[in-house]
């Protein structure tokens, strides 16, 4: 059976899902409370196989519970949202990805920014982390604007030459207006999807 909750609800019916602490588990939750000045025990509560199979599918039958469950996978596979079509949904998607991060937790940009806007990464250019996400960035764009409206699909790529000649090297004046021009592209796309909106009610 294929199940999106990774269990298999043959095999499940069995004992409590609820194994006991190793060796080091125990020691890191002494550890733990002797920080803490102890805390009052918690009676963990098993999961059974059965319990759990019914309450994702709403079958009591093994066989309905494999059939619900492969069903269930195979609309989340086919689902398609407004193909075409730019949702308010989308757009903080999108906006939201409009950051740049060092490629490592432990790393800085500029040895002291732990990210930053595109447009305060103009300034850090020089930095030669800022350059190399920026180009893996450029890769990541365009796929929160496949299958969306066409205003989102060319804001995506204008963001895409923008941050392609920010991993280049290119001078700020260069950088700056390609970044105003994907940021006035991205408003033309929340426009459409307003006016959209507007006349659909």
């Amino acid at each position: 059976m294929i199940s999106p909750f990774a269990v298999n609800f043959q095999i499940t019916r069995r004992p409590p899902l609820l194994g006991e602490a190793g060796p080091q588990q125990q020691a890191v939750r002494g550890a733990v409370l002797g920080q803490t000045g102890g805390l009052d025990p918690v009676q963990a509560q098993p999961v059974e196989g059965d319990w759990l199979a019914v309450n994702l599918t709403g079958e009591k039958d093994a066989v309905a519970q494999d059939r619900v469950s492969d069903y269930r996978l195979l609309r989340l596979l086919r689902k398609v949202i407004s193909p075409g079509r730019t949702s308010h949904s989308d757009l903080r998607i999108f906006a939201s990805r409009l950051l740049l991060y060092p490629p490592f937790y432990d790393k800085m940009f500029a040895g002291s920014r732990n990210g930053c806007a595109f447009r305060e990464a103009i300034a850090l250019s020089s930095d030669q982390s800022v350059r190399q996400v920026a180009a893996c960035k450029a890769r990541e764009i365009p796929l929160y604007a496949i299958g969306r409206g066409e205003e989102l699909q060319q804001a995506s790529l204008a963001y895409m030459e923008f941050l392609m000649a920010l991993a280049r090297g290119e001078d700020r004046a260069r950088l700056t207006a390609l970044l105003d021009a994907a940021d006035l592209k991205f408003e033309l796309a929340k426009e459409a999807v307003r006016k959209r909106e507007k006349e659909e009610r």
